[in-house]
C-alpha cells in the first residue's frame, strides 16, 4: 500500500501508471498536462495514462481533478478486470482542450465515501470519454 498526499501525475509532460495487486492511496490526483503555457513557447504537455489492473485499486479521497491542458492531449484512466477505482466526484480546469477519459474494461467504479452527488455525469465531471465495457461494474 502506498499511501501519498497530493499527486501531479502527467504534469508537464508523458506519463504512465500501472496499479496491479497493489493499492496506491492519494488525497488529491491531478492528472494530466499543464494548463499554465506561456505565450509564444512550445506545449508543454503530454499524453497520460494511468492502468488498474487485477487485484490493484487506485483510490483517491478527496479530489480528483483533470487538467487536460491546454495542448489537446490525451488523458486516460482505465480499470481493467479485477482492478478497482474509489473516487470522489472529478472536476476539470476550465479552458482545457485535451481529452479526459475514463474506461472501465471489467474493472469496479466505487463512489469515496461521502463523495456521490446524484448521477454519474456529477461524479465524472470534465470527463469527455466515459467507456464501459462487459463485466464491469459502478
Amino acid at each position: 500500500t502506498s499511501r501519498g498526499g497530493n499527486m501531479n501525475f502527467g504534469v508537464n509532460g508523458t506519463a504512465a501508471m500501472n496499479v496491479s495487486n497493489a493499492t496506491f492511496i492519494a488525497r488529491q490526483l491531478t492528472h494530466g498536462g499543464y494548463a499554465l503555457n506561456l505565450p509564444g513557447s512550445n506545449p508543454r504537455g503530454g499524453t497520460s495514462t494511468i492502468d488498474v489492473w487485477d487485484g490493484g485499486l487506485l483510490e483517491v479521497t478527496e479530489a480528483y481533478d483533470w487538467i487536460s491542458d491546454n495542448a489537446g492531449q490525451p488523458h486516460t484512466l482505465t480499470v481493467h478486470a479485477g482492478g478497482r477505482l474509489a473516487l470522489p466526484p472529478t472536476t476539470r480546469i476550465a479552458g482545457s482542450t485535451g481529452t479526459a477519459t475514463v474506461a472501465l474494461d471489467g474493472g469496479v467504479l466505487a463512489c469515496h465515501p461521502g463523495g456521490a452527488r446524484g448521477t454519474l455525469d456529477d461524479l465524472m465531471q470534465g470527463v469527455d470519454v466515459f467507456a464501459l465495457a462487459a463485466g464491469s461494474s459502478s
